[in-house]
């Protein structure tokens, strides 16, 4: 298994950054889950604490994989893909049910998954340089 050295600081600071991001979102959306039922405009009320759960799970393991000397490339590979659903998924619900939503819970959104992409493209091109380009 490939595995990545401490000395790759900038991937290793990407996916530590992707985890610190997903800790604090998750943490907001458990912390005041009513201020974003009424942004959203949600009557659910586990919604967003659901959600912020998941994501606090989710930057756990980030952290903990960055906290190790070394990293693997298919646990890279698999926070990518997460992003990647995460962002289809803001897409999907941006795209059918933005009419269920305030405009302000559309934004919130769509910048939480420019920001969730940008993290995910920063993560692709770390693997490309520290492994290559046809190296699997």
């Amino acid at each position: 298994m490939e595995r990545l050295t401490t000395d790759d600081k900038l991937l290793r600071g990407v996916v530590g950054g992707n985890g610190v991001f997903s800790l604090f979102v998750g943490t907001g959306l458990v912390t005041y889950s009513d201020f974003f039922r009424i942004v959203f405009d949600v009557e659910r009320q586990w919604v967003f604490p659901v959600v912020g759960a998941c994501l606090i799970i989710f930057a756990g393991v980030v952290l903990l994989l960055v906290s190790r000397d070394t990293i693997d490339r298919k646990s890279v590979q698999g926070i990518i893909l997460f992003d990647t659903l995460w962002v289809a998924g803001s897409a999907l619900l941006i795209i059918f049910f933005a009419s269920f939503l305030t405009m302000e819970g559309v934004w919130f959104t769509a910048i939480a998954a420019v920001i969730v992409a940008d993290f995910a493209a920063l993560e692709y091109m770390g693997l490309r340089r520290v492994f290559g380009r046809g190296k699997k």
